[in-house]
């Protein structure tokens, strides 16, 4: 009826960085009955832990692998 699958991606910038990425696929009937919910509240859910994400990562001090 209703199915979710939220994903994380980080990848490796040439500039030395990198690049976050969370996705969420939705799947199923009720989809469109929960469409303006998960808009209205799932997406700005998304983008706060996305600036909350960013704003600890870039307080942290850099590192060298190794």
């Amino acid at each position: 009826m209703f199915d979710a699958e939220h994903t994380f991606t980080i990848r490796d910038l040439d500039t030395g960085g990198v690049q976050f990425a969370q996705e969420e696929r939705f799947r199923g009937l009720l989809v469109p009955l929960a469409a303006r919910s998960l808009t209205r509240h799932t997406l700005p859910a998304f983008h706060a832990m996305n600036q909350a994400l960013k704003e600890r990562v870039e307080r942290t001090p850099a590192t060298s692998p190794g």
